[in-house]
């Protein structure tokens, strides 16, 4: 029997149902004289329990009628079926996604290295999200490590490419790009007179004349 103020709970044995031990848990409030009854079935062996309650499939916890059966059948540890991952120290947070990048080789090794940063990013991040010393210097690490990596780089599928073919990747466009580009350099033209090396007088000089 459990005691609170003014609430006392009882547990009875009911019976064997399809292999679990029935229990049923009442609460009593001297007070508003409310009762209420859950049904708990057990098995200890498989270390298997379940309540009418539902307090597990709505909180992600055993309730208290879960921890006092198994008291009374001896179960000592929480079966690890019950500890749910959101409940760990190790949890790997909900925004965490793994990566969608595969290697062009197919290479297993190299998807666990890329999906291992993943993570080791996001829990470094969970870890200093609140701590903005810290949170500028990693940034600014990342920054370095950016900046390094992108010096240099090309992009393999713009590898061996002519700069037109670059413009046409990176706009997602298809020209015709002829091997050879021939430039033909126009003849420039006098704009002045009449194409002849004497001058065409002005206006006041044909009326001076």
């Amino acid at each position: 029997m459990e005691r609170t103020s003014g609430c006392h709970n009882t547990y009875s044995y009911v019976g064997i149902e399809d292999g679990w031990e029935v229990y049923i848990a009442q609460h009593n409030n001297s007070i508003t004289e409310f009762k209420n009854e859950f049904k708990v079935g057990i098995k200890a062996e498989e270390k298997e329990i379940n309540c009418s309650c539902e307090h597990f499939k709505t909180m992600g916890v055993l309730c208290r009628h879960a921890f006092t059966i198994m008291m009374r059948c001896g179960v000592k540890e929480i079966p690890e079926m019950y500890i749910l991952k959101r409940w760990r120290k190790d949890v790997i947070s909900r925004n965490y996604h793994f990566s969608s990048l595969q290697s062009d080789s197919g290479d297993c090794e190299n998807v666990k290295l890329i999906n291992d940063s993943y993570y080791s990013f996001q829990s470094c991040l969970d870890i200093i999200r609140d701590d903005k010393r810290r949170l500028g210097l990693f940034a600014e690490k990342q920054q370095m490590l950016l900046k390094e990596f992108e010096s240099g780089y090309i992009s393999p599928g713009l590898k061996s490419k002519t700069d037109g073919e670059v413009v046409c990747k990176l706009l997602g466009v298809t020209i015709p790009i002829p091997k050879q580009i021939n430039i033909h350099v126009l003849e420039v033209q006098s704009n002045k007179g009449s194409g002849i090396k004497k001058r065409i007088p002005s206006a006041d000089k044909n009326n001076k004349q």
